[in-house]
């Protein structure tokens, strides 16, 4: 297991330059910092693979959370804005980070109560879950969820407020589209929610050290309010889809399940839990490509997040991907994709 203590998550350079990624099979992705700091254009909860593996469109970028707990509030979020000026109080409170799978997970001590959140996304679907659970203890906490809102191009930035950006309630959560007639919906069940329409600026530092345009517009869209008790969870789900599966254990449950039956290809090779971790990121690169000639057609991501899928590296990769972690069959499925490509 990849895991990380406070020696890491309470300092501001170690735990922003480590990044989790996670995938949905699609080409779509979320991606972040281990501190919450948005640092490259293409962070963010959901980017979708909106003609798969293709058009891949940076969807939401972030939740900033407010915890209180006790009578004592407790700001778990971190950000750099645009003018470079740093709120970093939620690092404090990272007790621990740790892969469960590929689901990157967060511990928040919050004197006393810990807050477990976790990240993933369903496999074949535009959809990420963002799920909270308290432990198990007699205390209660209010959690303000704000979230943040960008309808672009993964490659893009939104370098100036966009007033075309419009939000609606509908009767499950809240629709957000822009004028190209690009379209996401932010859901939980359990909490109030209400339109904020505020607009963040963030500076971006990876963008900066890499020579490109550092900031970056979110639009803080809407918040869910709500009261967790002991041992109670809530799940907020983000989607291209007006109806995804909103429970958030059963869809827990499911991206664990799919993450079982791929270990279980390479079950008996007495692999090392890290080994066991590479088979799993494996699978990550791993994305349909439908045609109508190939209706299961698959192929492979070049590298995540700037790249599509290749035909060279496709074939470079292809044995350790697939023949390696004991899925011959899907290697057969992209070869037979990019058969439709041969020059003859």
């Amino acid at each position: 297991m990849i895991k990380f203590n406070r020696e890491i998550t309470n300092k501001f350079e170690e735990a922003t330059t480590r990044e989790w990624f996670v995938t949905n099979g699609l080409g779509g992705y979320a991606a972040g910092t281990i501190s919450g700091v948005l640092t490259r254009r293409y962070h963010g909860l959901l980017v979708a693979a909106l003609d798969p593996p293709l058009s891949r469109t940076l969807m939401a970028s972030k939740i900033d959370e407010i915890v209180t707990c006790d009578g004592e509030e407790y700001i778990l979020s971190a950000n750099i804005w645009g003018d470079r000026t740093a709120d970093l109080e939620g690092l404090k409170f990272i007790e621990e980070f740790y892969l469960d799978g590929t689901i990157p997970t967060w511990i928040y001590e919050l004197g006393g109560p810990r807050l477990r959140k976790q990240i993933w996304m369903l496999s074949g679907e535009n959809t990420t879950y963002i799920r909270y659970e308290l432990d198990k203890t007699t205390s209660f906490l209010d959690l303000r969820l704000n979230a943040i809102l960008n309808l672009r191009d993964h490659h893009g930035l939104t370098s100036t407020e966009n007033p075309m950006i419009q939000l609606e309630m509908t009767e499950r959560g809240v629709k957000v589209s822009n004028r190209e007639g690009i379209s996401a919906y932010i859901f939980s069940r359990g909490a109030e929610i209400e339109l904020t329409n505020q607009w963040k600026q963030y500076y971006l530092r990876i963008e900066d050290y890499r020579g490109f345009d550092a900031l970056e517009y979110g639009l803080q869209g809407c918040t869910f309010n709500t009261r967790l008790r002991g041992g109670e969870s809530l799940t907020v789900a983000i989607s291209i889809r007006p109806d995804p599966l909103l429970g958030g254990n059963r869809a827990l449950d499911g991206r664990k399940e799919y993450e079982r039956l791929i270990l279980d290809l390479v079950d008996g090779k007495n692999l090392s839990s890290m080994e066991r971790q590479l088979v799993l990121a494996a699978d990550q690169f791993i994305v349909e490509r439908v045609s109508e000639n190939i209706p299961d057609g698959k192929s492979v991501i070049a590298g995540f997040p700037w790249f599509e899928d290749w035909g060279r590296d496709t074939m470079i990769a292809l044995p350790g991907l697939t023949l390696a972690t004991g899925r011959p069959e899907v290697a057969k499925q992209i070869l037979e994709t990019f058969s439709t490509a041969i020059d003859k």
